[in-house]
């Protein structure tokens, strides 16, 4: 039996995973935000949903947690040919995921003024209003290993246009995906 296909997507804060995920779920392919295990946590700790906060169970969980983040990840994943997880971070959490999966990587790139411009207008706990709080999280994704991801990735979608063409992009791949 062939073993179930996830499509990670992975890129900086702003650029578009979300998005892609979206359009995703717009031809009935489900999708899990690896940041909810994250949130997960910060909720079993009854801590308060802030940027520190997030940003120290994130800490927590890349410092050599990838195995436990994966298990409660795999709880998430629903059973389908094709599954998108959003927001990958670390290398080991995809060496852990290949033990279960057949996984490719998409790589969605945006320049960091587009990101940020994008970020102010999501109201999420964990986004940022400033350059500066946009380069340190971005130094502290890329900490994680996220730079490898990126540039290892087997698929590219540069996401400098309107949400209508990131998703035609998206929607291309998966059909393309789906063929295979």
């Amino acid at each position: 039996m062939k073993p179930q296909k996830l499509l990670v997507i992975v890129g900086m804060p702003g650029s578009g995973k979300s998005e892609a995920a979206k359009a995703a779920r717009s031809l009935r392919i489900p999708s899990v935000h690896m940041g909810d295990v994250i949130l997960d946590e910060v909720k079993r700790r009854r801590l308060a949903l802030t940027k520190e906060n997030i940003a120290s169970v994130a800490d927590w969980f890349h410092s050599s947690r990838a195995r436990l983040m994966i298990a409660r990840l795999r709880r998430k994943i629903p059973k389908a040919k094709l599954v998108i997880i959003d927001g990958a971070r670390d290398p080991k959490q995809i060496a852990e995921l290949r033990k279960h999966y057949s996984v490719e990587i998409l790589a969605i790139t945006a320049p960091a003024r587009l990101r940020r411009r994008r970020l102010l207008g999501r109201h999420r706990a964990e986004d940022i209003a400033t350059i500066r709080e946009l380069k340190r999280r971005d130094a502290r994704e890329l900490g994680y290993g996220l730079g490898r991801l990126i540039k290892n990735a087997v698929y590219r979608i540069p996401n400098k246009g309107t949400r209508s063409e990131l998703r035609s992009k998206i929607r291309a791949l998966i059909i393309k995906l789906g063929k295979n």
